[in-house]
């Protein structure tokens, strides 16, 4: 190697640089480990193993792959190129280009995004909103309140990170809302939307109605002016509570029907479905609701339009 103006040479024998290597392979364990339970898979399920980067050319961390795989990696494939291109079908993606349209590729969100709270009386605490590996574009809401009745400002202090305590993960953004002084605890509604821009935007909606907006740029790359505000009428979209939407008033109505026609165990049963989708619905989760939804409806024979 080269350094100033002197030049030095090394010779390493393939053992020796194993060895140096060894220690922050095995780190990279679990990050994999991590990403098999939370895509709930054994790695006897994964189909073919590609392994990415020039690193991976290396005889240990080939060995490494097949030992928690158990089974050999493709050896036809360039694992520069693979980089190359899974970068541009990316890049195609955040660009919505026309050419990858039959390409069906979903992005996720790789951290756990929230605010801190106080629970309990303990501060600090770290409170998702959107958790990792969900697919984005996503709005999540979820519902707090204020910790004294004579409260006139909040601080949301945003994290991302997968620690219970938010000294442990990495403060994104701060900022106050005022609130209006009424005597009484107040309910507060914090809304994440989150695009595969890497664009965060915070929302506070408070019992008056107002709403303050905070919005958050994680892209790796600068984004125009334009950009950050394409993405943002995209993720207003999002941005709607399940119990509004047509499809779920619409079957919550149906349910409710059921129930009211039917008489003895029929109606208990029904009664444990309206139950079980009115929480699916209060948690703002719509993949939870889609899901409650669907298996609501099988078990009842309800048509979902």
């Amino acid at each position: 190697w080269q350094y100033q103006e002197e030049t030095r040479e090394c010779e390493f024998y393939e053992n020796e640089l194993e060895d140096l290597w060894l220690p922050l392979l095995n780190r990279l364990r679990v990050p994999i480990e991590q990403a098999l339970r939370d895509a709930r898979l054994k790695p006897s399920q994964i189909d073919s193993l590609v392994l990415v980067g020039g690193a991976s050319q290396m005889p240990l961390v080939q060995r490494i792959a097949v030992r928690l795989f158990g089974k050999l990696p493709y050896q036809s494939y360039d694992p520069s190129t693979i980089v190359a291109l899974g970068a541009a079908i990316q890049a195609a993606c955040r660009l919505r280009s026309e050419d990858i349209e039959e390409v069906i590729l979903t992005d996720i969100c790789p951290y756990s995004l929230g605010v801190e709270v106080n629970r309990q009386g303990v501060s600090g605490i770290f409170s998702p909103i959107i958790e990792r590996n969900t697919t984005v574009p996503v709005s999540r809401v979820e519902t707090y309140s204020t910790m004294h009745p004579e409260q006139d400002s909040i601080t949301v202090n945003v994290y991302q990170g997968e620690n219970h305590k938010v000294k442990n993960n990495i403060l994104v953004e701060s900022f106050d809302v005022p609130l209006k002084k009424t005597g009484a605890y107040q309910s507060i509604d914090i809304r994440f939307s989150y695009d595969i821009n890497g664009l965060l935007e915070v929302d506070v909606l408070l019992e008056d109605g107002s709403v303050k907006s905070r919005v958050i740029n994680h892209s790796p790359v600068t984004l125009s002016a334009q950009q950050i505000e394409e993405s943002r009428t995209r993720l207003s979209a999002l941005k709607i509570y399940p119990r509004d939407m047509l499809i779920n008033r619409t079957f919550k109505a149906k349910l409710e029907e059921l129930w009211a026609r039917a008489l003895g165990d029929e109606r208990e049963e029904i009664g444990r479905v309206i139950t079980d989708f009115d929480a699916a619905l209060q948690s703002n989760d719509m993949a939870r609701v889609d899901e409650v939804r669907r298996r609501a409806s099988d078990y009842l024979a309800i048509e979902i339009p």
